[in-house]
């Protein structure tokens, strides 16, 4: 792939933001200046990366697993609350659930959905902060990882969504119950074989669900790189390549979306619109990786 810059620009500045993997291109109207770069494979491999990006990483990481064991520990109760609902099973010979044990199994449900909601409070501000000082590290900014009212209203959006989300995810759950409950067993040991397999057949879209926390962060570096000013030396960032995040096949499938607009440049306002438009809240966690406004190219990738 060929990306071309909208100006030429000077091969030391060029050399600041990507690294030896790309060939630099000139032109006779442009050189010695480079005007365009050439590259193959993943496009997010072509910049250099930020020394500051191992390290939030590592802190996004340690703030994901926290959530994820703290959805696992929530998790693991419910369904023991469900088969809590439905004891005594293992005196008859054969088994089908009332109505009343059914309602039981739906409000140990509602429980969960209840805790998973309070659960995602404290890492999504965790995880917007992180973002907001690794967006003012890239852009030159001075660190304040004060939460602004703009800066809450995101947070409480973003948690809005995640309220959405469990909605759809708990009456997944609770019909894929009734199909279970709704069928006659010969005792306990085969209703709980099925209601363990209704648990493990959920378990890997709960992991893509704490993979949010990514997103969180994603948003957080968007809002501060907005408040980047130029004219006091801070390092504006238009935009990016949109970057399909790492871990998508460890929970689920790229959103066909994000899979689409992998490797195209989109400005901070087009990906930030069209990243709430696709399934990463569901499904993958996808990214840009910032460019510098000098190198935003004019008309995207071109091959």
């Amino acid at each position: 792939m060929i990306l071309k810059f909208d100006k030429p620009m000077d091969i030391q500045e060029a050399r600041l933001h990507y690294n030896d993997s790309v060939t630099f291109i000139t032109s006779p109207e442009a050189y010695p200046d480079v005007s365009a770069i050439e590259f193959t494979g993943d496009p997010k491999l072509i910049f250099k990366r930020d020394a500051l990006e191992p390290k939030v990483n590592k802190k996004v990481n340690k703030v994901i697993v926290a959530y994820e064991r703290k959805i696992a520990r929530l998790w693991k109760r419910s369904f023991k609350d469900i088969k809590e609902a439905i004891k005594g099973v293992a005196k008859a010979e054969t088994y089908k659930a009332s109505d009343e044990e059914k309602a039981n199994a739906h409000e140990a449900v509602a429980g969960l959905l209840v805790s998973m909601a309070d659960a995602a409070e404290k890492p999504f501000k965790t995880a917007y902060e992180i973002g907001k000082m690794r967006g003012q590290v890239i852009s030159g900014q001075e660190i304040d990882t004060d939460l602004t009212p703009e800066d809450d209203e995101e947070i409480e959006g973003q948690l809005s969504e995640n309220a959405e989300y469990l909605t759809g995810f708990g009456n997944d759950l609770n019909e894929g119950l009734d199909e279970v409950l709704n069928q006659e067993y010969t005792g306990d040991a085969k209703l709980f074989e099925a209601l363990d397999a209704e648990q493990a057949a959920f378990t890997s879209r709960l992991k893509m669900y704490a993979a949010v926390i990514a997103s969180i962060v994603v948003y957080g570096t968007i809002a501060s790189l907005k408040e980047a000013i130029p004219e006091a030396g801070h390092r504006q960032i238009k935009g990016g390549i949109w970057t399909v995040h790492p871990d998508e096949n460890k929970g689920g499938e790229v959103c066909d979306g994000c899979e689409e607009h992998s490797g195209r440049w989109f400005t901070l306002d087009e990906f930030h619109d069209e990243y709430r438009n696709q399934n990463c809240l569901t499904r993958c966690r996808c990214d840009l990786r910032y460019g510098d406004q000098v190198i935003a190219p004019g008309d995207g990738l071109n091959d």
